[in-house]
Parts: structure tokens; sequence; C-alpha cells
């Protein structure tokens, strides 16, 4: 047992004599320390209630050496898990200045420019309107109230501008910028236009365009003197997408109606040549006349049986309004008055055959 305590006394000793000299270069370093006057307090508190404590188990006689150890290891414990958590706050705080002075935006898939916009909506960084809408949830961004941005190129943030202000940044001009949409376009093989009576940028070229207030949509020159205008809203037939501010190309109707040129190209791939609204054929004449001989041969070509080869047909036809009489098929009626083939039966009956 004597040697036991013996052991116990002298590694007590060699622990308080570290204990003190680690005190005291700590006391030290804190003494030529160049921190801020608030870090370099407080670090010198802790070192002084550190030194209080280890002194205080020394001279404790009630205590005996075992003892002692074990308390003064525990302050040591304490002492290294504090600055273990404190360096882990240090480098995360570290690591979010840096992602802060260089962040990260994904790329835009809508538009070649080169800055972000930042929503005034949620005071974030998005690379255009359509990437903001797309990932921005419960709201929509208003393109007119955006007043900053953010160049790709240096990463300044600043007001809404054609280019940046930075002068050592090489962004020094854009192709086409609009300063009432807030729209940017380094694309030079697309052209835009303003359009003040849409409120809106249009895709094409200015001079090939002509307003029309009821429709309230730009029209080719080619479209403006024959269209139909219509009281429908601005929606694409087949998907119903509101089509005023729609980046995709618009296929104005002969009755008046407007598709998305994607949704009109899949209608005629299904075999689909009508509006799906009012059912008006959406072929140009030359389509229209191409399609009636395609349909005069198909039926030509399919005999229909023999029992119902004495039916007629009563039709109205849903290009001209006008109803006619034509012979029962189940490939279709051709109008009598306009040879279209766009008609609905109203009823049939079997004509009676002629006696010899």
């Amino acid at each position: 047992i004597s040697s036991k305590i013996l052991r116990a006394t002298s590694f007590y000793k060699i622990i308080l004599s570290s204990a003190c000299s680690l005190v005291r270069e700590m006391g030290d370093s804190q003494s030529t320390s160049t921190g801020a006057d608030t870090d370099a307090d407080k670090s010198s508190f802790e070192v002084s209630e550190l030194r209080s404590k280890i002194l205080e188990i020394a001279r404790n006689t009630e205590l005996d050496p075992p003892e002692k150890n074990l308390r003064i290891q525990a302050l040591y414990s304490e002492k290294g898990k504090t600055c273990v958590e404190q360096a882990n706050v240090d480098e995360d705080e570290a690591a979010a200045a840096d992602s802060s002075e260089q962040p990260e935006y994904p790329p835009c898939s809508h538009y070649k420019r080169n800055c972000y916009i930042v929503a005034k909506c949620c005071n974030k960084p998005f690379a255009c309107r359509l990437c903001h809408n797309e990932n921005a949830r419960g709201h929509e961004i208003n393109r007119f109230e955006t007043e900053a941005m953010i160049c790709r190129k240096c990463g300044k943030k600043q007001e809404v501008s054609s280019h940046c202000v930075s002068p050592d940044c090489s962004w020094k001009e854009t192709f086409y910028f609009c300063e009432v949409c807030r729209f940017w376009s380094d694309d030079v093989e697309k052209d835009v236009f303003h359009c003040p009576d849409c409120g809106i940028c249009r895709r094409g070229k200015k001079e090939d365009y002509e307003h029309c207030n009821g429709c309230k949509l730009c029209l080719p020159h080619s479209l403006y003197a024959e269209h139909t205008c219509t009281d429908a809203e601005n929606n694409c037939a087949i998907c119903g997408e509101y089509l005023q501010d729609s980046t995709i190309e618009v296929n104005l109707l002969r009755c008046g109606h407007s598709l998305h040129s994607s949704c009109y190209q899949n209608a005629l791939q299904q075999n689909l040549f009508h509006c799906p609204l009012c059912r008006k054929s959406f072929l140009n004449p030359a389509e229209f006349a191409a399609q009636a001989v395609r349909s005069d041969r198909i039926l030509s070509e399919f005999h229909m049986p023999e029992e119902f080869q004495d039916f007629t047909a009563k039709i109205t036809c849903n290009d001209c309004n006008q109803t006619s009489e034509t012979p029962f098929h189940f490939m279709g009626h051709k109008c009598q008055h306009c040879s279209s083939f766009n008609t609905v039966v109203l009823s049939r009956y079997k004509a009676p055959r002629s006696e010899s």
C-alpha cells in the first residue's frame, strides 16, 4: 500500500508541475497576443481561472494525491474539449465566409447572358426570371421590379445596367438590353425587340411584326391582314399555357385562336387538323387542298359493306357552318360546299333503291 501511495504521489507531482508550466505558458502567450482586446481579455480571464482552480486543488489538504490527480486531469479534459469545439466553430465560420465571397450559382438553360438577377421578392440571386419561377416556392417574380444584378465575370453586386460598372471587369457591353423588362441577351443569333403595347420584349425583328390591339399580340405582317381576332384569353388552345409572355414561338390559327409552335407540330403528328376550341381547320389553303385530295383517295380505296352502300348522311361543316348531304362512309364525309372533311354527322338514312 505504501508503495502505491508513493507512486501516486510522484505521478501527482509530475502532473502538478506540468499543469503549472502550462498555466505559465498560457499566461505568457496571452501577454504577447495581438488579437482583439475583447478576445484577449476573455482568454486572460480563462487562464487566470484555470490557474486558480489548479492551485486550489493542490493546496487542499483534505484530498489525497490520487484524488488531486483525477481532479486536475478533469480540468485539462474540460479545457481541451472547449478548445476543440471553438476550433470547429471557427472552421465553420471560415468556410461560410469563403463560400459567401465566391458564390456558385447554377447555369441558365433559357438565356445567354453575363449576369444574375437578384429577385426583389425573395432577395435571392437567380440566372433569370424563368429560373426563379421554376425553383422558388409559392410565388412568381415581377420582372419589372428587379433592381440589382450580380456580374458573372467578377461577382460584383450592383444596380441593374447593360454592363458591369467595375472598371476591372471584362463585361463591357451587351448584345441586347431592355431597361423596362430587365432583360439581357448575348445570343447574337436571336433578334429581340421591345413592344410598348405588349409591355414586354418579343423575339424577332421589330420591322417584321405589327401589334394587334384585339389579340394583344405582335403578329407577322403576313398574318396580320388576314387573321381573325378573338375575345378568348391568349392561352394555348392545346396546353392552356398563357401565351402573352411565352418564350416559345406562337402560331396564330385562321379561326383566331393561338397555339405554341411545338403544340401545333405535335397536333399534326397526331393527325389533329382542327382547333380544339372551335373545331375549325387550322390548315392553310394549300395544306387544306392537299388534305382534301388525300381524303378523297382514301374514300375511293375503301369500299363500304353492301348493307351500308345505300345510306346517306346529313352533315354540318365546322369550317363553313353549312349543312349538306353526302354518301355515308366510315372514313369521313365531305362537305358539298367547301370540300372540307371537317364535318359532323347529324343523321343518316337509307335511300330507296331505284327500280329499273
